[in-house]
């Protein structure tokens, strides 16, 4: 009885009928959440590249190898003892050259406290800030110590724009942290990488 009436054999039809096109509806609904998935993307409008200041005298063109296929957008921090504030881009290129003997600063994007997003290396030459995975992956830096101080606000917004900007230059590449590719503490304790994972 259903709803104080007797079912009979049409109802029992019908329900076994509903209960058959069940499977068949959820698999119909499943395709069309796939295909406006895939519609949100192409809707999504492209990501414009961050405003950053170029440094032609920093790389040294043509000594550079080419970059492979990118699969890692590795994060870094500058990590100087010296203060939690850190130095800056310049100095960070005047101590990898000069002393370090690089061909150019071996990050590809240097971020200042200030928000100030630096060009390090051109994105299409092999980097030198992480062993192993230089010649397929993108090096981003933050300035300052985020073991003994936080990233900046105006610095949090400027990794977000360039993450998302070279997630798209480079399709399926993993944002990581230096630490979980090589041994060491970089970028620091006070950065989330997970967080800046989930926000790709």
């Amino acid at each position: 009885m259903v709803g104080g009436r007797e079912v009979g054999a049409s109802d029992e039809a019908l329900l076994a009928l509903a209960l058959a096109l069940i499977p068949r509806v959820e698999g119909i609904m499943g395709e069309a959440q796939l295909i406006l998935d895939e519609l949100r993307l192409f809707a999504e409008p492209p990501i414009t590249r961050p405003p950053y200041e170029q440094h032609g005298g920093w790389s040294v063109g043509e000594a550079h190898r080419r970059m492979r296929q990118v699969e890692y957008l590795v994060v870094h921090h500058e990590g100087g003892p010296d203060s939690p504030e850190g130095s800056s881009a310049l100095a960070i290129n005047r101590w990898q050259r000069g002393t370090l003997g690089y061909a150019g600063i071996g990050y590809h994007i240097i971020i200042e406290r200030d928000g100030r997003i630096h060009e390090g290396r051109p994105l299409w030459a092999v980097g030198a800030h992480a062993m192993g995975f230089n010649s397929n992956s993108w090096g981003v830096c933050l300035i300052g110590n985020l073991s003994l101080t936080s990233p900046t606000p105006e610095q949090m917004v400027s990794l977000r724009w360039v993450l998302r900007w070279l997630g798209q230059q480079a399709p399926g590449a993993r944002i990581v942290g230096h630490g979980e590719i090589n041994n060491t503490a970089c970028p620091g304790s006070n950065l989330d990488v997970a967080a800046l994972r989930a926000d790709q």
